[in-house]
């Protein structure tokens, strides 16, 4: 059991972290108590900021995790999520970083969320190790990351037991439960007392008073936390997701122990000294400060998150401290491209990969790169093993290693022995030339392994295999991309033979190039890992196993986006970074997913290293000098990119790359800089530029294409990159990047809307029409703007004149309320919470701000206020740029009056924001300046219910490209104003239904107000209240009643808008009837969500609905000829037989007579497809014979897996809890019997679509989405339902080269 282990596994963590722990022993102020403890000092650094702000609070936090694990996780890398101490359950208190720094810890809290992490800043953060909630399952607890399904491959995690229930000392039952949980792991009596000391200690040092909040709210979310000065838990700041710390924890104890008169300790020793033999022990917070690891950073700019997305499993095995060796920055690359094969389909863009790869290991890194290029028929199997012998064999321990191929990829049948899940090898596709026997040209995966541990083995190196080819056996799959870019040359980077499995037949043993080593007689029954150990390396490959990579117009476009992520961030990315930015970009186009895979004991060290072994803390980047007439020799990056004038730059000469030159930085603009060269260079060439020490002030962007055309998004995805002045990265808002994306671009309905990650329904500014390239190009105005606003608020001195002190203004805010008295807000967290109050139409209040100039020699002053709509506003002083003489004060004040007023807008009570964060920054400056420049208008705010009545407003925008202000001796100061909303979560009835009602804000209020609630049928068709939500008085059974409003009403009327925009397009026009596989509401990107990407369709389909009532209502008919429609697409049936029905077809007993699955079901389920069978034929007749040049497509269901409930008792069945309610058992049972319900379906569909031959086309998707592709019981994930999709495309665009115009002939008998 878990519980069992965790002495050892802290012993093992000292035993291995020995090297990189120092003994502190530290006095509490003003008490006869001492703090003892182990400073932490791993070969890490960068996972905390070295700037000091005012402390306000302390946070108590549970690690879910243990120390070993915990202290791993904590210092990651460039990941910025952690906190200063760690107690371990031996009460031992681990410090990883000075307690004035900073990290995250808190992540999307109260406070937090878009406000530079002000929370995080503010307080302390303490993780106590503990597992957190436990779950019972047969007399035993289980953690939480027992039985967890891996999305990605299906596979579910093994049993985690924890201990057993007798167990009664590990764990704490909670007399009711918190956050749904009754179960959760002890804490020791040493820990207890050790965050005792630990509390006193900090409260002492930080003057934080020794209070809690008060017991009514001590396990709530509120803001009533952002004004508390005291200790709070992480659940204070969050509502959900989050447990630490509630109820099942010894309050009391911690409590009297931390607010007694004194305190003395009675478990923990007095001193740790003595686990550190030989280590000098640290005694005060000077040497405390020597001690810590150099992060070589400055705080960034980033949202920092929290340890969301940990599972101590994952590291439980790795050596903890075994790091990687800093590489020698020499690689030896061999670069494999095929275009032009012999027999296999040739491709085009392959040798320009090649080309581009080597352009940009040898011109735009600074590594030494000695690089051998193996191009089309060099690229034999042979010639590619022989690169590895000969080429990177060369490598040292310390070099890196890099193979690159481009070309065709294919599968090839497994021999049993292999244990491959799918009994298919993965294969590179080298050069055919001169044989017919495939393995001779294809390289098994298997072979490749060999490959890399034999070089491995040889040579230590860091060792990198990057493939631009896929393996999916598929020919449909990526069909939707293909159609999208059909004007364009396009190719898939894969093989398919004519076998069933699409795959080469399985080869001999001797065939495999390692055969004569490994013999076969001698493996028997081992397994391969066994007897084909893998070398240490990274392997990342273009697309998952069942996705297609796709080339364009002879590149390919994995290759692409990898060069461009790279280049965007100067290369300062670590593997799993870059994966996650070459997703953003595929993703967003080409729903290609690259795959990233470490092996070796430290596979998670791998992925966390720099590309090619760079150091992460390395931030030089490559530019590019040129030389202007005008303006002479200049660089292509500026300040936005973290240039400034003691930006060390050294320039290398194209004519003659041994020789380096220095240059200096003359004038620094927002995109590029002016620098002048010593010596003499071209000036009619382009010379490569080393510029280090940069800090890059790029905006992260996080893209998410719901319906929007592939080809229009790949373009636009371009034009961000290129004319945004190289502002944009791309970056996912998961929790295992560095740094979360800023803001998310969601494509939806033929607009573009920009939220907050994760944050979906609130747009931050006015949706945006994008159908045309008027419409991309204001779009791109309107990030424009978002990334000056940003640098504004982003903008400080890097080097602070010598003597300026670090806050020359005193700034004070006093808040006047409407009785006429005031109160001076605390701002020493560099924040002020600014609370509402009654007006006479609105909530509202008033502010007086008052700044001094506390230095004895005058200065300059501008104050910008940048708000919620990107506005920059610099006209709170009298002049833009105010003198502000030595010891004077001066009130910010507008038009004369210093009663600043503010107000609860309708977009934050409409969009229910929780609370709005505004900045107020200070420019401070020795010399006169001009900030003329720094003014921006704000944005287009989202539609609010005001617009509804009146025309909306024409965009019109500006944005203004200038030069950044130019100081001598500068400072700035910056002030969050957060304004907490009080009607937070509140809502009435009358406004609740005017958002429903108005489509401009609708889809939003659905979703920030409503759940997505399944029928009894397990359909999505109802959207009942968000439990969370506040009601007046007697309203809430009122509200209740709006589950009436259906969700597909929500989803029809996005639909409706879309079709209205693409009709007046040149697309396909499709009219579409069907139920949830063609309208999941909201939540899911279901078959006509990945349709709408290239084709116009008016939809008639809803979530729920039946054959029987499509042919009741016919309400496709008409609108065919309406809308001159050339494809008509149908999906019923499912709910007929499988809705709420489905009981009445169980028997109550099996039928003795029958074996089969049969056996389960009486004569009603037959019954309904026969009804089936004769709507479809009744259906397809009405159609051909009005229509006869529309073609019909109908689709199967894929096997839809039942829920086994007995196993999953928390997980909602529609299909498997009736049939465990008639006794159907085993799960394996049940399953069966919905595989013959689904073929016997099917049977009847094809039955009918036989009958119209060249007319009705059948989509068989049975079997095709994987287990692990299923968003609920009976619909498919996204991904699943674009498997569908793509084969719809491929059947649509066969027959489109054929089709007539639409017809329609006169009715006649037989149609009235």
């Amino acid at each position: 059991m878990r519980y069992e282990t965790l002495p050892q596994i802290e012993a093992r963590f000292r035993n291995e972290a020995a090297p990189f722990l120092s003994p502190l022993s530290v006095p509490v102020p003003n008490e006869s108590l001492t703090l003892n403890g182990l400073l932490y000092k791993p070969n890490r650094s960068n996972y905390y900021y070295e700037t000091k702000h005012p402390k306000q609070r302390i946070v108590l936090h549970f690690t879910a995790g243990n120390v070993r694990s915990d202290m791993y996780t904590l210092t990651t890398q460039s990941r910025h999520v952690s906190v200063a101490f760690v107690i371990g359950r031996d009460g031992t208190i681990y410090q990883l970083f000075h307690s004035g720094y900073w990290s995250g810890h808190i992540g999307a809290g109260i406070g937090n969320q878009g406000t530079g992490n002000s929370q995080d800043k503010a307080t302390i953060g303490i993780e106590i190790s503990n597992y957190g909630f436990l779950v019972p399952r047969d007399g035993v607890l289980e953690t939480i990351y027992s039985r967890v399904k891996n999305p990605n491959t299906g596979v579910v995690s093994p049993p985690d037991p924890y201990c057993s229930l007798n167990t009664t000392e590990a764990y704490i039952k909670t007399d009711t439960p918190f956050r749904d949980q009754s179960y959760y792991a002890s804490y020791t009596p040493e820990q207890l007392e050790s965050t005792i000391i630990l509390l006193r200690y900090l409260t002492a040092k930080y003057n934080i008073p020794r209070q809690f909040l008060p017991e009514d709210k001590r396990f709530l979310t509120t803001n009533d936390v952002l004004g508390f000065k005291g200790i709070v838990s992480h659940i204070n700041y969050r509502s959900s997701g989050k447990w630490d710390i509630g109820p099942a924890f010894d309050w009391d104890t911690l409590i009297g122990g931390v607010q007694a008169t004194s305190f003395t300790p009675s478990l923990v020793r007095e001193a740790t000294r003595d686990l550190i033999a030989g280590k000098a022990v640290i005694t005060d917070e000077d040497a405390l400060l020597q001690s810590q690891p150099a992060t070589q950073i400055t705080e960034g700019t980033e949202e920092a998150s929290d340890n969301e997305g940990y599972n101590p499993n994952n590291i439980t095995e790795e050596i903890l401290e075994k790091e990687l060796t800093p590489g020698s920055g020499k690689v030896y690359a061999l670069l494999a491209g095929i275009n032009n094969y012999d027999r296999v389909r040739k491709l085009n863009g392959c040798l320009e990969d090649i080309k581009r790869v080597k352009e940009y290991l040898e011109r735009r890194t600074t590594l030494d790169c000695k690089v051998k290029t193996l191009l089309d028929d060099q690229a034999s199997r042979a010639g590619i093993a022989k690169g590895f012998e000969e080429h990177l064999g060369q490598a040292g321990k310390d070099d890196t290693v890099l193979f690159y191929f481009s070309g065709h990829g294919t599968r090839e049948e497994a021999d049993p022995l292999w244990d491959e899940t799918d009994q298919l090898l993965e294969c590179l596709v080298c050069h055919d030339g001169g044989t017919t026997r495939s393995p001779e040209f294809l390289l098994t995966d298997k072979e490749l392994r060999y490959l890399l541990a034999e070089l491995y083995k040889k040579t230590q190196a860091h060792i990198v295999v990057i493939c631009d080819c896929c393996h999916s056996g598929d020919n449909t799959r990526g069909a939707l991309v293909e159609a999208a870019f059909a004007d364009n040359t396009i190719a898939k980077r894969m093989i398919v033979t004519s076998r069933v499995s699409g795959a080469f037949e399985q080869r001999q043993w001797s065939d495999f190039m390692f055969s004569s080593k490994i013999r076969k007689e001698d493996i028997a029954g081992k397994k391969p890992g066994e007897f084909l150990p893998e070398g240490q390396h990274i392997q990342i490959a273009a697309c998952e196993s069942d996705q297609s990579a796709m080339e364009v117009n002879g590149e390919g476009v994995f290759t692409k986006q990898l060069l461009a992520a790279l280049d965007a961030s100067g290369g300062n990315l670590s593997y799993n970074v870059l994966r996650n930015r070459i997703r953003q970009y595929l993703r967003f186009s080409f729903e290609q997913t690259p795959r990233i895979y470490a092996s070796g004991k430290n596979a998670a060290a791998l992925l966390a290293a720099g590309f090619l072994n760079r150091p992460l803390t390395d931030q030089t980047v490559i530019a590019e000098a040129t030389y202007n007439s005008t303006k002479g020799w200049q660089l292509n990056i500026g300040a936005i990119h973290g240039v400034t004038a003691d930006s060390k730059v050294a320039i290398i000469n194209t004519e003659n790359a041994q020789e380096k030159l220095k240059a200096t930085i003359k004038k620094v603009f927002i995109d590029y800089s002016i620098i002048a060269i010593t010596g003499n260079l071209s000036t009619g060439l382009a010379h490569k530029a080393e510029v280090a020490g940069l800090m890059s002030g790029n905006i992260l962007l996080e893209l998410n294409n719901w319906n929007g055309h592939p080809k229009e998004m790949d373009a636009l995805l371009e034009d961000i990159r290129t004319k945004t002045d190289g502002h944009f990265e791309f970056e996912s808002s998961d929790n295992n990047s560095a740094r979360r994306a800023d803001y998310t671009v969601h494509i939806r309905a033929g607009e573009a809307v920009i939220t907050r990650p994760g944050d979906p329904y609130r747009p931050l500014v006015q949706p945006q029409p994008l159908m045309s390239k008027e419409d991309n190009a204001f779009l791109l105005e309107t990030l424009k703007h978002m990334s000056q606003w940003h640098f504004i608020k982003q903008l400080q001195n890097a080097d602070i004149p010598k003597g300026f002190p670090a806050k020359p203004l005193k700034i004070e805010v006093t808040r006047v309320f409407n009785d006429g008295s005031k109160k001076l807000l605390d701002t020493e967290g560099g924040t002020a919470i600014l609370q509402y109050e009654e007006g006479d139409k609105s909530l509202q209040g008033a502010l007086q701000i008052q700044i001094t100039n506390t230095t004895k020699q005058d200065l300059y002053v501008a104050a910008i206020y940048l708000d919620m709509l990107f506005q920059s506003f610099l006209d709170f002083l009298p002049q833009r740029t105010q003198k502000l003489e030595a010891g004077a004060s001066l009130f910010l004040q507008l038009e004369g009056d210093d009663l600043l007023r503010f107000e609860l807008s309708e977009v934050a009570r409409e969009y229910n924001w929780p609370e709005i964060a505004e900045f107020l920054k200070f420019i401070v400056s020795t010399e006169e300046f001009n900030a003329e420049s720094l003014v921006l208008e704000a944005l287009p705010r989202p539609y609010i219910l005001a617009d509804k009545d009146r025309r909306v407003i024409e965009r019109s925008l500006v944005t203004r490209k200038n030069d950044p202000v130019q100081f001598s001796g500068w400072i700035t100061q910056t002030l969050s104003l957060i304004q907490q909303n009080p009607l937070y979560n509140h809502i009435s009835k009358a406004t609740a239904e005017a958002l429903m009602d108005y489509e401009e804000t609708a889809f939003y209020a659905a979703g920030l107000y409503y759940d997505v609630t399944p029928d009894e049928n397990g359909e999505p068709s109802l959207l009942s209240l968000k439990k969370e939500l506040v009601l007046p008085e007697g309203e809430r059974g009122i509200l209740g009643d709006f589950k009436l409003w259906a969700a597909n009403t929500i989803e029809t009327l996005q639909r409706k808008r879309l079709y209205k925009k693409l009709k007046n397009t040149s697309r396909t026009r499709i009219v579409a009837e069907g139920d949830s596989w063609f309208q999941y509401p909201i939540l899911v990107q279901d078959i006509l969500d990945h349709l709408y990407r290239l084709y116009a369709i008016r939809s008639f389909a809803e979530a729920g609905d039946t054959m029987e009532n499509y042919m009741k209502e016919r309400e496709y008919v008409e609108p065919i000829a309406e809308e001159q429609a050339i494809f008509y697409l149908v999906s019923g049936g499912g709910n007929d037989i499988l809705g709420k029905q489905f009981r009445g077809s169980l028997r109550d007993t099996p039928d003795p007579n029958d074996a089969t699955p049969r056996r389960y079901l009486n004569e009603t389920f037959f019954d309904k497809l026969d009804m089936l069978e004769a709507w479809y034929k009744e259906m397809f007749t009405e159609l051909k014979i009005r229509y006869p040049h529309l073609r019909i497509l109908t689709h199967s269901y894929d096997y839809i897996i039942p829920v086994d409930t007995e196993m999953y008792p928390k997980k909602t069945s529609w299909l498997g809890v009736y049939m465990i309610e008639k006794g159907i058992e085993p799960q394996a049972e049940r399953e069966a019997l919905i595989r013959f319900m689904v073929d016997e379906f099917n049977t009847r569909l094809k039955n009918a679509v036989k009958a119209f031959p060249d007319y009705v086309s059948y989509i068989n998707v049975r079997g095709l989405v994987a287990r692990n592709s299923w968003y609920d019981e009976i619909h498919p994930t996204n991904d699943g339902f674009k498997l569908v999709a793509d084969r719809f495309v491929a059947e649509i665009e066969r027959l489109k080269a054929g089709l007539q115009p639409i017809q329609e002939l006169a009715a006649g008998p037989e149609l009235v």
